[in-house]
């Protein structure tokens, strides 16, 4: 095999050697304030197994956390991780292998509602809903009306 064609080769084979970790991607969450209620941003996430989130503070007045559970009174609270206080600029990140759905919150703002959740699904559990707003709807409802491009 001459050069050429191996250089354009080697990169498949070494994607098909490649250890599945390699593929896996990391997922940003920003934990901060949105119109003065504290938030994960996004709140909802779906991702694959193997892959990470990272919680990042980014919130310039509040501490925040991260941890497993659907609260304080949850007595599994914090078994899967619990990332402590997180100040301005400081992140903590979990990897999920497992499937499901898990929730989590943040401790110094839960009473503001400041809540969470992470759907871990395999390749095809993993396409999106397709998921009409309102305002799909009633643009829907006109389209007979409404002038096309």
């Amino acid at each position: 095999m001459n050069l050429r064609r191996w250089t354009l080769v080697a990169p498949m084979v070494m994607l098909v050697l490649a250890p599945a970790g390699v593929l896996a991607e990391v997922y940003e969450v920003q934990m901060t304030t949105v119109d003065f209620e504290p938030q994960f941003v996004p709140s909802e996430l779906t991702i694959r197994p193997g892959d990470s989130v990272r919680w990042t503070n980014t919130d310039p007045f509040l501490d925040h956390s991260t941890m497993s559970g659907t609260g304080s009174a949850d007595p599994a609270a914090g078994e899967l991780w619990d990332s402590g206080i997180l100040r301005l600029g400081q992140w903590f990140e979990y990897t999920f292998d497992e499937t499901g759905s898990f929730e989590y919150f943040s401790v110094p703002n839960e009473v503001e509602g400041m809540f969470g959740v992470v759907n871990v699904r395999n390749g095809t559990d993993n396409e999106p809903e397709i998921v009409v707003t309102t305002w799909g709807a009633i643009k829907a409802g006109f389209r007979e009306f409404l002038p096309r491009d």
